[in-house]
């Protein structure tokens, strides 16, 4: 027989096995569970929502996918993308006790997300029905389907801010080291919910009242986040904030309009579903939308457009 060289002969070797007594796997673990089921909540609460959706009317469970679906592409793009950003800056100044720079990071973060997601909630509830049905509406999805999800999809717009918002102030507590306070929020976002879904799925609202549940959680657990924040830290910026939310909604107003007219021009538009020509028409209203939506924020001269501008112009 022959006999094979064994791994340390090779030169590897084994990796200790952890040990649940181990000091540092002990600290890693009581650090990665409250992280973990905190940043889980949205996760759970869509969870608990599909529950509770199987026992209302067919097609129910599919109306909320599909909303869903739709919603996490604001988030996808843009909550993702700012917190990627701006979660190194926050853990740079908290590790360096730079309580003005921290506060500076999150009003900064604030008057960003609240210019990209006001647009997209406004775009999101007006023109909802038209992106349902360039998206799905095709095959064995008809246009009763699309008038089932478009409720639920408005439902989730009206806290897709307070969601991102959460998320955010969720990363702050992380750089300061405090992973307890997001998961205590966590635990009240998943009780309203639970509590809110219960009752309003009872309600004229039925499938939706589950998105209006999640949206008023979140909501909640914002603010919830954002008074243990400014204890925390201090104020950050509340005029400040206001005012970029102010300047949100003002360059809001033009895609507002705009959609709103091409409903009224068009109002069967989503009844031809997602055919080429009919998805093209669909994408070129949202495109002209958003393209009125950033000349509205070089108007009105938003923070982060000024600075786009100035690193252009730097040699």
């Amino acid at each position: 027989a022959v006999q094979l060289p064994s791994l340390r002969r090779l030169g590897y070797r084994l990796a200790p096995s952890f040990r649940f007594s181990d000091p540092a796997f002990r600290t890693t673990l009581a650090l990665w569970l409250p992280f973990v089921a905190s940043a889980s909540v949205f996760t759970l609460n869509q969870f608990v929502a599909q529950r509770f959706a199987s026992g209302l009317e067919d097609g129910s469970v599919s109306a909320l996918q599909n909303a869903v679906t739709v919603m996490n592409l604001p988030i996808g793009i843009f909550t993702a993308s700012v917190m990627t950003v701006l979660f190194p800056k926050l853990s740079a100044h908290a590790a360096r006790g730079e309580a003005d720079g921290l506060r500076g990071t999150v009003a900064y973060g604030f008057e960003f997300l609240l210019a990209l997601l006001v647009p997209s909630s406004a775009a999101l509830a007006l023109f909802g029905r038209e992106i349902i049905a360039a998206a799905f509406q095709r095959g064995r999805f008809t246009q009763a389907d699309t008038l089932v999800t478009f409720p639920v999809l408005a439902g989730y717009a009206a806290g897709l801010a307070a969601l991102s918002l959460y998320q955010f102030l969720q990363r702050l507590f992380y750089s300061l080291k405090d992973y307890r306070t997001p998961l205590a929020s966590a635990v009240l976002v998943a009780a309203v919910d639970i509590g809110l879904s219960l009752w309003l799925k009872e309600t004229r609202l039925r499938v939706a009242g589950l998105a209006v549940a999640n949206s008023a959680a979140f909501a909640a657990g914002f603010v919830f986040l954002a008074v243990l924040a400014r204890r925390r830290i201090g104020s950050f910026g509340s005029v400040r904030i206001l005012v970029g939310a102010g300047k949100a909604i003002a360059a809001s107003l033009p895609l507002a309009g705009l959609l709103a007219a091409s409903r009224t021009l068009w109002p069967d538009l989503w009844r031809a579903g997602g055919t080429l020509a009919n998805s093209g028409r669909i994408a070129g209203i949202l495109a002209a939308a958003a393209i009125a939506t950033l000349a509205m924020f070089a108007i009105l001269r938003m923070p982060f457009v000024t600075e786009l501008l100035r690193s252009r112009r730097k040699p």
